[in-house]
């Protein structure tokens, strides 16, 4: 019945919709024509065309791609936009009355962000980031070919002149849908002459100062700023040297993506969900009611079948089933000798349903399911037949119903108790009818749990020490305080009990990269036991313990370590006799499945195609192991012969977009009222941040338009480490060879104006020089005002042939082209590169120079190789600029704070003291606004330490520790959920760390290697 009123509500909408036009709910990117009188504005993924006054729109574009960001031309006759037609943002122009189909400028396959006209209309401004270090400006003719240099740094949202030489633009590093952000990375507007007058900074307030927007009506400069008394975007004006403030709009939500016409008359906005102009003769504000006809170009429900995209699955323990999660629902597979059988949908809902566990004894699972909002725990049991996939008709019932979140919940051995986390990770047990709840441990970051053979006892593991988990013990019935049994400095996480009760396994990590699998003795009697007693033991059946006894004195005494490979916060899994592990390890730098015994031996790899797992179970007989993939596969592999199958399925899901839209939105809404670190959220009403956006999120159409609702929904916390992201399909790809095109070269063929190092083009055998031109690739001629991405694409990775002539000479060179990705890393290397050249030039060699781009564990190797090399330095300038965070921070410090406490001499040989690698010569750090994270808490820790000088900038201020989820359509969803602060109670979060000497680089260098940051810091250490 569902599915036919889905039918009817279809047919509805296809005979009303040409009929009666529906209001515009959500319209995006509006921009006026150039004399005020027309708007085009992104809609359902579609540019639209509607009078300025309101009325019926008009569809320019239908095409099943997200088109955005329309721009006019200062004539009025072409309008370009932004589509991922291509997989890729690229920027396309059409006639403005829709009459020809649109011509597509960019080929290349990172983004490209369109920012308008040329003032001629001869040309598009976009940013790309293609050859630099950061984003840059460019300019394309509309007739195609290679783009041209306009601003050679990073800058935002630019406004051109008439003049065709004054441009304003922004600069900052704060995400448009943050509200109220104050700190080192806010936007700033700049005024520049060109070619080559200097940028000069024309605000100076803490908040946002974005989107100038020049008005010939009256010569001043519109713009949005929150500085007015509510914290809110409104539109402002100001002289064109920045004096003389004032508000023009007075709007309680904030406004974004502001556009002026080109005659300055009119201003287009979005105001939460509306449009809404601002004219700038009268002063009035209006909000423009548009209808369009809401025919959908993608039916809003569906059927889709589905191959992969499990996000969860569950080895039932007889191994004859699986239960398996697709698009939040479940799903039950029969094993038939190893393979995969009959498949049954067992849930049916719109809502998420996740955290699938099976009960020990009957045929009944056990799962988590959003059904009134809120996460409650279920079961489910086939109505009439013994088995799941025997039948077609589930019984469900809920067990527990709370106005909390309940999650995680696995049955106890003898299916008597069920435990469960609830909210941010509170540890629960009950009965198994849901009643008798009691809390076992007092603190709320419980992650892991594991129930002993005999249901006595549970293992979980929970964070002490900042991100680090320790493994506790506790009794099931509560009365007893957890007893910490792995006690170490180590991130110690995934306890798992042995059948026999007399062990307990689990994982340990560090910060660089290192992973062991562990376990610990739980009685004095089996520590004293020889190895010899084990080994022969080895190949007894397991007896299940009837009753589990812990000899808690010395426990940590008797931790053992098993095998040690390289990965990080990484699955591990046993069997259930706990005498084989399964460990996900990145050996050989692929992500891969590990297979060893709990005594050490024949630590083999078992899975040899980067499947990166995200769950996995070993077998009962310990000679398979199942897994799910990244790509949401599950397969078997055989543990002898390291050979994986696939346990295919192939299941069909009923999708209503808009239930499915507000299920994703309540989910994310969920998972923040759970777990950001601040239970006050900032000082936001967070229930009324549901109610204010959950009606424009389920009436979204586009996946891109959706995630921008969540933002601003987000936004609204005025926090950092917020993310909603989804991975797009596979789009054209672009070959790079390491050259920069000559965009004013006017033959056949790509002129080269610049190669840059280290690059396929800079090969010694290959040595394409600036000045050079490529005629053909593999043989085919490039035509007049060919693109260089466009002759390239789909070459990343492959074997091309050039020729060149160079001066009436011809000659053939072959390269492998790379990907883009791997040009802007070459890139920074030589931004890097020359930055150490130019400190060491400068002071003749006496201060070392390393850079820091992640505070991750490659980085940390990096940085003490560096180190070492720099060791016979006077002075040494760190440097952290751009730095995006990540966990290394007490690592590096340190390091750094290691001090000299004995020296040895070698026979007639120097001193050489102790601690042996340290540093504690003068050090200066250099930071900037794009530090983040953990890139600042390195640099506060550095300052209270009194390492160095800090020279720079403020940083951003974000600064909180995250997680990553996976909603139940694919969205993946950052939470952050917990704080760090100074030792007087500042938080750190929303407070920038403050340089001792500030110093600003221009943005004319941005990606310099002689800017002021660095030339001050080697004044200071030269001193």
């Amino acid at each position: 019945m569902k599915i036919k009123y889905h039918v009817v509500l279809i047919l509805l909408i296809a005979v009303l919709g040409p009929l009666y036009g529906a209001q515009v709910f959500g319209g995006r990117h509006p921009a006026p024509s150039p004399d005020g009188t027309k708007i085009a504005f992104s809609y359902h993924g579609d540019i639209w065309l509607v009078n300025a006054s309101g009325g019926d729109a008009r569809r320019l574009t239908a095409n099943p791609a997200y088109e955005s960001r329309p721009y006019w031309s200062p004539d009025g006759k072409l309008i370009a936009f932004m589509t991922d037609r291509w997989g890729n943002d690229d920027i396309c122009i059409m006639p403005a009355d829709g009459q020809e189909s649109p011509k597509r400028l960019t080929y290349y396959a990172n983004y490209d962000l369109i920012y308008g006209w040329s003032p001629d209309g001869k040309s598009v401004i976009f940013s790309s980031q293609r050859y630099t270090i950061r984003p840059v400006l460019y300019s394309i003719p509309i007739t195609g070919g290679n783009p041209h240099d306009f601003l050679p740094f990073e800058a935002y949202n630019p406004n051109i002149l008439p003049d065709g030489r004054t441009v304003f633009f922004e600069r900052g590093g704060a995400a448009w849908w943050r509200r109220r952000y104050k700190g080192g990375a806010n936007q700033d507007i700049y005024r520049k002459i060109l070619p080559d007058g200097p940028s000069e900074r024309i605000t100076e307030y803490e908040g946002r100062d974005a989107y100038p927007m020049y008005s010939a009506v009256d010569n001043t400069l519109y713009f949005i700023s929150d500085r007015g008394p509510n914290t809110v975007n409104n539109i402002w004006q100001m002289n064109l040297d920045g004096t003389e403030a004032r508000q023009m709009t007075f709007e309680d939500e904030e406004i974004h993506f502001p556009r002026i016409s080109y005659d300055g008359s009119l201003i287009a906005y979005e105001c939460l969900h509306d449009i809404c102009t601002y004219d700038v003769r009268t002063g009035q504000r209006k909000k423009v009611q548009i209808s369009v006809n809401e025919d959908y170009t993608t039916e809003p429900f569906s059927f889709e079948t589905f191959t992969a995209d499990a996000s969860e699955f569950a080895l039932a323990p007889n191994e004859k089933e699986l239960a398996f999660v697709v698009r939040g629902d479940i799903f039950v597979m029969e094993i038939k000798e190893g393979s995969p059988g009959k498949i049954v949908q067992i849930t049916k809902t719109p809502y998420v349903e996740k955290h699938v566990a099976w009960h020990p004894h009957k045929e009944m699972l056990i799962y988590a399911a959003m059904e009134d909002g809120d996460m409650d725990l279920f079961t489910v049991v086939p109505q009439s037949e013994k088995r799941f996939h025997e039948d077609l008709i589930f019984k469900t019932q809920r067990i527990l119903n709370t106005e909390n979140t309940e999650y995680r919940p696995a049955f106890s051995p003898s299916g008597e108790l069920i435990s469960y986390l609830q909210n941010h990770g509170e540890l629960f047990v009950m009965n198994s009818n849901g009643t008798g709840q009691v809390k076992l441990c007092k603190e709320n970051d419980v992650l892991w749990i594991d129930w002993s053979p005999d249901s006595r006892w549970i293992t979980f593991s929970r964070t002490t020490l900042g991100w680090r988990e320790d493994v506790f013990i506790v009794t099931a019935d509560g009365k007893t305080m957890p007893i910490n049994v792995s006690n170490h400095p180590n991130d110690d996480y995934k306890p798992m009990w042995s059948q026999d009760g007399r062990r307990v396994s689990f994982a340990s990590r560090d910060a660089i990269g290192n992973l062991w699998m562990k376990y610990v003795f739980l009685l004095k009697e089996d520590e004293d036991k020889e190895m010899d007693y084990w080994e022969k033991s080895g190949t007894d059946t397991v007896v299940v313990a009837a009753n589990v006894f812990i000899d808690f004195d010395d426990i940590g005494d008797r931790v053992h370590t098993v095998t040690q490979v390289r990965g990080g916060y990484n699955r591990v899994a046993q069997s259930p006799d706990g005498r084989q592990y399964a460990i996900h390890s990145d050996n050989h730098g692929s992500d891969d499945i590990w297979t060893v015994d709990w005594l050490g031996k024949e630590l083999k790899r078992v899975t040899h195609t980067s499947v990166d797992p995200r769950m996995f179970f070993v077998s009962r007989d310990r000679k398979n192991i199942y897994y799910l993939s990244r790509s949401g596969q599950i397969s078997s592999a055989d543990i002898s012969t390291a050979k994986s199958k696939p346990l295919n399925f192939r299941v069909e899901v009923g999708i209503d977009t808009e239930i499915q839209r507000e299920q994703v939105f309540k989910e994310a809404w969920w998972s923040l009222q759970d777990g950001f670190y601040d239970s006050d959220f900032h000082g936001v009403d967070w229930h009324e941040m549901y109610l204010k956006y959950k009606d424009w999120a389920s009436h979204t159409r586009e996946t891109r338009d959706f995630h921008d609702v969540i933002r601003l929904m987000m936004g609204e916390l005025n926090a950092s480490h917020l993310g909603v992201w989804k991975r797009r399909p596979t789009g054209e790809r672009s070959g790079s060879i390491g050259i920069v095109p000559d965009p004013y070269f006017k033959a056949a063929g790509i002129k080269v104006k610049a190669v840059i190092a280290n690059t396929p083009a800079s090969k010694t055998d290959v040595n394409i020089r600036a000045g050079e031109v490529i005629t053909h690739i593999n043989g085919e001629a490039i035509n007049i005002g060919e693109n260089l991405y466009e002759v390239l694409r789909n070459k990343d990775n492959e074997e091309i042939v050039l020729t060149i002539e160079d001066r009436g000479r011809s000659r053939t060179v072959k390269l492998t082209c790379e990907s883009p990705s791997r040009i802007l890393n070459t890139t920074q290397e030589n931004w890097v590169r020359a930055n150490r050249e130019y400190v060491h030039s400068k002071s003749n060699r006496q201060v070392g120079y390393l850079y820091i781009e992640s505070m991750d564990e490659r980085n940390l190797r990096k940085f003490e190789k560096d180190l070492y090399e720099e060791m016979d330095k006077d002075g040494l300038i760190i440097d952290i600029r751009y730095n995006g965070g990540g966990s290394i921070h007490d690592e590096l410090l340190n390091i750094l704070r290691r001090t000299s406490y004995a020296y040895s001499i070698e026979r007639d040989g120097e001193k050489s003291y102790s601690s042996l690698f340290r540093w504690d010569k003068p050090t200066v750090l250099l930071i900037n606004e794009f530090c983040y994270s953990d890139a600042e808490i390195f640099p506060a820790g550095f300052k209270a330490l009194g390492l160095g000088t800090v020279i720079g900038v403020p940083t951003f201020g974000a600064v909180i520790g995250t997680i990553d989820i996976q909603l139940h359509d694919g969205t993946f969803f950052r939470i952050p959920t917990t704080g760090w602060f100074l030792l007087n109670g500042e938080n750190l979060e929303n407070t920038s760390v403050e340089p001792d000497i500030f110093v600003e680089n221009s943005p004319e260098e941005d990606g310099t290697s002689n800017d002021n940051q660095l030339t001050r810091a080697l004044e200071i250490l030269l001193k």
